[in-house]
Formats: C-alpha cells, structure tokens, sequence
C-alpha cells in the first residue's frame, strides 16, 4: 500500500486502526468510540487495560464517582505512569441523575445515580481488559436492585480481581452472582452502625466464590458451615466463621494430600478451640515433623508442625486456639 493512501484513515486496515487507537488517551478513545458504529467495533477491539475501575461515593459533592486508571500503550508495567479519568453521576431531585463527563459534558439519564454507575461499569469491563474492579460504600437502593435483577440479570462482570467495601449483606448477596469464576475477591467494610456484618451462608455456594483462586472475608462473620469451607477452591483464603471446627481444616489437609487443593496461605478463624489430635487426625505421623526442625519457632501458644506431601512438597499448619493458618515453608 503506498504512502499517497495510507495518509487517509478510511483506507486503513481494520487491524491497523485498532493498533492506532491502542495509543489514544482514554477520554479521546471514549469520544472516537460515539462517533459511528465502526467506531465503536474499532474501539470495542483494541481491548485497552484498564487498571483500576473504582465506584465510589464522594462525599463532598455527593454523588457517585466512576474512577478509571489507565497507562499509555507500553507503559502499562509502571503504575507511575497510570492517567486516572473520571466520570461523575449526580442525582437529580427531580428523579433520575445526570453523568459529567471530561470538560462538563452532561448526559441525561431516567435512572438513578447507583443503576447508572453499575450499568456503565458492566458495560466497561465488557469493552475493555479490567484488572481490577473496586466498589466502595454503595447500599442496595429500589433502583439498584431493579437493574441487577432485570436489565442487568445474566450479565457478568469481567476482571481479575475485585474488591467490594460494602457494609450491605443484600448489596453484596446481589453482587456476587454477577462475579466470574477463578478471579481474586476481597469482601471488606464489615462494620456497619459499630456492629460486625454477616455474610449470608448462600453467598458461598455461589460458583465465583467456591472457585475463587483467592478469596478474603475475614472482615465479616461468614455464616459458613464446615461443608461450605471444604467447597472453596481458594489457594490464598482468608475467613472468619464461628461455626468452623477442626474436622473441616483436617478435610483440607487430606484434600492437599489427595491433590485435590492446593494451598498457598490459608488463614482461619473460628469461635471455638481449635484441636490437634482432630486437625491431624488420620495422618500419617511420618508426614508429620516439628515446626522448629525447619526453621518455625513456638511463638506463645501458636505452635507449628509441617506435612510432607510426595507430590506438592510440604506446607507448614500454625496453631493457636481459635486461629490456625496453612501455608509454604
């Protein structure tokens, strides 16, 4: 193709402008994506990375604040170099809310600030590659919870990682379903009023959680049954449940033995004592050594052993009444 022709844009292969527009600033690739169909296709396959797709409150001018970082195309190793876009949503006293935009380009929409926020935030982690996913401070409202249940129902929200800070169990039993299996999730923000929040039992039988690569709630009580725990896939765990006993840590371990888990660091905490003989019961004590003989000292009364598994190496198990955690020497 000469030069004479490659100076036009409509002359470009398709693959050639999806290239050039991996280069644009995120606000310029956001106005080129309105201009016509092809350029919304275009943009839709660039895949641009999105580093951080934040949702939170700011407080000052109430209203909800959609936060985008972003990186230039080959800079996205350095999160020094991350440009951050934001696009605000007000709620209107008359119903319904309006989104700001760059340069106070307003967007009129019927509903409210809360649906319109998470109607963009689906629609963003579908165009582009989301890293990771941070909703904070939001609280189930009759509009939120119509659009999650109608409009945005069957959808799912693409990342690989997500950090919901939210205080409301029915937000987060919501929520959840709409997450994709074997991501990264944190639940935190579990005070709500000074008193500690409970995650509802159903939310871990939900596949996004059970097959979680990593997964911490440890902020919240989970209403989680010795069954429920044995079901997460979590490699890294962290969680909180009073109804976990001793009989369902010694199931994972046999699961690790059986190769049926894999654990990089899980952490428990539970209500009641924790018991040695019920957490190693069944193991063959030639897998079982001294935490000291490699390099674990006795810290108080958190005492260390480690099991030797011939097909996954060893994992050490560290204990102390209620509280007992599994990891790599």
């Amino acid at each position: 193709m000469s030069g004479e022709h490659m100076c036009q844009w409509h002359d470009l292969p398709a693959e050639m402008k999806v290239a050039v527009l991996r280069y644009l600033p995120f606000h310029s690739l956001m106005r080129f994506m309105l201009l016509s169909r092809e350029s919304y296709f275009l943009a839709s396959q660039a895949k641009i990375t999105v580093f951080v797709f934040k949702v939170h409150y700011e407080k000052k001018n109430q209203c909800l604040v959609l936060s985008i970082a972003w990186a230039k195309h080959g800079e996205e190793s350095y999160d020094w170099c991350y440009s951050w876009y934001e696009v605000k949503i007000l709620q209107r006293s008359a119903g319904g809310s309006v989104i700001i935009h760059k340069k106070d380009r307003r967007i009129y929409c019927e509903h409210d600030a809360d649906s319109v926020g998470m109607q963009v935030l689906f629609h963003y982690t579908k165009l582009f590659d989301v890293q990771d996913v941070e909703i904070e401070d939001l609280v189930m409202s009759s509009g939120l919870y119509c659009m999650l249940h109608g409009q945005l129902n069957g959808l799912t929200l693409h990342a690989k990682r997500f950090t919901l800070c939210i205080g409301d169990n029915q937000l987060i039993s919501s929520l959840v379903p709409f997450l994709p299996s074997f991501s990264s999730i944190i639940i935190t923000y579990a005070f709500k009023n000074g008193i500690l929040t409970t995650i509802s039992s159903d939310v871990f039988d939900h596949e996004a959680i059970r097959t979680a690569q990593y997964l911490d709630t440890t902020d919240f009580s989970a209403d989680l049954s010795d069954k429920q725990i044995c079901n997460l896939k979590a490699s890294g765990l962290h969680v909180y449940s009073p109804h976990i006993t001793s009989r369902s840590i010694n199931r994972m371990i046999h699961q690790w033995f059986k190769g049926e888990r894999e654990i990089d660091f899980i952490e428990i905490d539970t209500d009641g004592d924790l018991s040695w003989n019920q957490l190693l019961n069944e193991i063959d004590p030639r897998r079982i050594q001294p935490g000291r003989e490699h390099g674990y000292q006795d810290y108080g009364d958190m005492v260390a052993k480690v099991l030797h598994s011939d097909h996954d190496g060893d994992i050490y198990i560290a204990v102390c009444d209620n509280h007992c955690e599994l990891g790599r020497p």
